[in-house]
């Protein structure tokens, strides 16, 4: 068996391994991890249902018609950006209006994707790429809400075709991303991910680096190995950190993401499914406290604030 059949084939052992972990902390930290996916489905079915390409289609269908024009003429006005008229600033902005429903329906998407991403690889034991997921995520909820407001840059988004075009549009929106993640205390996430899969930096392979001196007559040997693993089963509260930090990361992310699909309005999941996760990952870093007190004092406060 070779290199990567053996890495996958360890794939089951390890997330056995990581489930025991979860469950030595605390019997519903698993199914938490869980619920966070059951939030993203019914967020992604709410907005479904009442986010229609319908009304704003009509409104190009009507607004072109009255101009005498075909829908693809009146397309025609938006490609090259000419708004002469008041028909045809409506025109522009049914076209924004439908397109930035499709932009932030792909991005609650990719969000939903990232963090099942980092949650399978968290199980298995794969941690730096989880923690990586983290800032894909946090990006994809914060151009929701800034397409939401300025919906020409959902337009703008579904757009984009060349590599120039892509960083043009990052340098254009990286602000309003820092503006997003001050005023929902996601900087830190934002910048712990970046720094753990992103850059080459230490943090990224503290977890599973293994440093081995030996001293002999005549002979001194310097060993390091890094684990494909990010994991030390003698340090269960390192592991059971990064965990807690994912989930602070979807307790920070769901006002924003409510504010990014105002369709999905489902009772059951503003009034009852959010306020309960919210007090499940609080409780967690209650616990955490009380178990680990000498851990808690080697971390800055920020990674353990909830």
């Amino acid at each position: 068996m070779d290199e990567i059949e053996a890495l996958l084939g360890a794939d089951k052992t390890n997330s056995g391994v990581t489930l025991q972990v979860m469950q030595d902390f605390h019997r519903d930290l698993p199914g938490a991890f869980h619920d966070v996916a059951v939030l993203f489905q019914i967020f992604s079915k709410s907005f479904s249902h009442h986010a229609s390409h319908d009304s704003s289609y009509k409104i190009i269908e009507t607004v072109a018609k009255e101009e005498g024009l075909s829908v693809g003429e009146a397309l025609k006005i938006v490609e090259t950006q000419k708004v002469t008229d008041r028909a045809s600033k409506r025109i522009m902005e049914g076209v924004h209006t439908y397109y930035t429903n499709e932009a932030r329906s792909i991005l609650m998407l990719h969000a939903f994707r990232s963090y099942m991403y980092a949650a399978t690889d968290l199980r298995r034991m794969r941690v730096t790429s989880a923690m990586g997921q983290m800032r894909v995520e946090i990006e994809s909820v914060a151009l929701m809400n800034l397409f939401l407001t300025k919906k020409k840059l959902g337009y703008d988004w579904l757009s984009l075709r060349t590599d120039e075009q892509g960083k043009r549009f990052y340098k254009q929106t990286m602000g309003e991303i820092n503006k997003f993640c001050k005023q929902h205390d996601l900087t830190v996430e934002w910048n712990l991910a970046s720094s753990a899969a992103q850059h080459a930096r230490l943090g990224s392979v503290i977890d599973g680096i293994r440093i081995t001196n030996i001293n002999e007559p005549k002979k001194y040997i310097h060993d390091v190995r890094l684990n494909f693993q990010d994991f030390d089963g003698n340090k269960p509260e390192s592991f059971i950190t990064r965990a807690l930090h994912i989930l602070r990361t979807q307790a920070r992310l769901l006002k924003p993401l409510q504010t990014a699909l105002p369709e999905a309005s489902d009772p059951i999941l503003l009034d009852t499914r959010m306020p309960n996760f919210l007090r499940k990952i609080e409780g967690f870093y209650h616990i955490f406290g009380k178990k680990y007190p000498n851990f808690i004092e080697s971390l800055s406060p920020e990674k353990l604030k909830m």
